[in-house]
């Protein structure tokens, strides 16, 4: 019988649950597994402990107003003046400075890219301007930790696979469209439309991908704990794939390691990175809305989400 799966309606539903952390998560995971089961689709949960930030503060001061900003530190903490101030790209040195005040040059948006173990806040660059001006800038944030159990989800062969296949599920911002429901709804597609290839191939749809405080990296914890009980399989597999940012221009698989280091934060990337391939959308309007309130399901297009799929099975194929 044919599949009634609509890639759009479960995009846009994906995106409802955004924020993705923490309870979100938890509600984003059943949504997917209730969506694989309502498929004939079978699935396995790796659960872990996960440690989030929780932010209950944010605040930026310049001559007395207000300036927009988003937190994105992991410790509570003050921002004293105006002499840190960053780019998003690429990550800081913790050790160079006591905080920090960031902006993404890409794209007039806050982009809370990079999270930091100082008092840190995200801002357009737009608003830097008030920031030169000021005589007077402070802030203040405040950060509490939050445990909840996170999972990965498994989906095909778990014992032998010839192809392993990572997305997350997890978001910051207000709908993560391109980062990552299209990679999620781009697996589930080609998991329901194409059964035959988990004979072969294992997704991961990875929980807790974005943020956490782990000693190893902020981000990529999920990835880290598939790599803790199936690091075999990473040896063993012909080939490795990461699908994330998709859905808003054509998709590609990028040769940029710097792009690959960011998006599968497993400690033994260097040993795999030849067989390793991150597809993505075009790059700058990645950007334009990355890791932002602008990531929305507006954003995202039907036919980007086909070609992803068919890219991946073509490339499987070869």
């Amino acid at each position: 019988m044919k599949s009634k799966f609509d890639i759009m309606a479960f995009t846009k539903m994906l995106c409802s649950f955004a924020p993705r952390l923490g309870k979100n998560e938890r509600l984003a995971a059943v949504y997917l597994k209730n969506t694989l089961t309502e498929n004939g689709v079978k699935y396995f949960s790796q659960k872990f402990k996960a440690v989030i930030p929780f932010w209950d503060q944010a605040e930026l001061i310049a001559d007395g107003k207000k300036i927009d900003c988003k937190n994105t530190s992991l410790v509570s903490g003050k921002i004293s003046d105006k002499d840190n101030i960053v780019s998003s790209f690429p990550y800081l040195d913790d050790a160079k400075t006591g905080y920090n005040i960031n902006f993404s040059p890409y794209a007039d948006i806050i982009c809370t890219v990079g999270f930091y173990e100082h008092p840190s806040v995200a801002i357009k660059y737009s608003d830097l301007n008030k920031l030169f001006r000021a005589k007077k800038v402070y802030g203040e944030v405040r950060v509490q930790k939050y445990s909840y159990a996170s999972e990965n989800i498994l989906v095909g062969n778990r014992k032998n696979p010839k192809f392993l296949a990572f997305t997350h599920y997890d978001c910051v911002g207000n709908g993560g469209a391109v980062d990552n429901a299209s990679g999620v709804a781009t697996a589930v597609y080609t998991i329901i439309k194409h059964p035959e290839i988990l004979e072969s191939t294992l997704f991961i749809f990875s929980g807790c991908e974005e943020i956490s405080y782990d000693k190893y990296d902020p981000s990529g914890l999920g990835y880290r704990k598939f790599e803790q009980d199936f690091s075999p399989l990473l040896q063993a597999a012909k080939r490795i794939y990461v699908l994330d940012g998709l859905g808003n221009s054509n998709p590609h698989f990028t040769p940029d390691y710097s792009w690959l280091a960011i998006t599968l934060q497993v400690e033994m990337l260097k040993d795999i990175k030849d067989k390793t391939f991150l597809m993505q959308c075009e790059v700058d309007k990645i950007l334009k809305v990355y890791h932002s309130d602008e990531d929305t399901f507006g954003k995202i297009e039907k036919k980007y989400l086909i070609k992803s799929s068919n890219l991946l099975l073509n490339d499987m194929k070869k």
